[in-house]
């Protein structure tokens, strides 16, 4: 599990699409869909339902959007503190 991995889940989850998802980080559809089919592969768990061009979130999907959330914002807040120290 990488952290690109992790920022295309959270971009498909709040975007509702893969294909929204990938415009908004600039990748392909089939990167970001192959991204996320690696990501739930190594966890063992579907973290989306899909539904033809949509996806939702699956139980699994919305425990570990939670976290990841709070950890990709706790990244951020740890790079704006470097940044303000230099």
């Amino acid at each position: 599990m990488d952290i690109r991995q992790i920022e295309y889940f959270c971009r498909a989850a709040k975007a509702g699409s893969f294909s929204a998802a990938a415009k908004s980080a600039f990748v392909t559809q089939q990167t970001l869909s192959a991204s996320v089919a690696s990501l739930e592969n190594e966890l063992g768990a579907p973290l989306f339902e899909r539904n033809g061009r949509s996806v939702m979130l699956t139980p699994y999907g919305e425990v570990f959007y939670e976290h990841v959330c709070l950890a990709l914002r706790a990244i951020d807040d740890g790079v704006a503190a470097v940044s303000a120290r230099s």
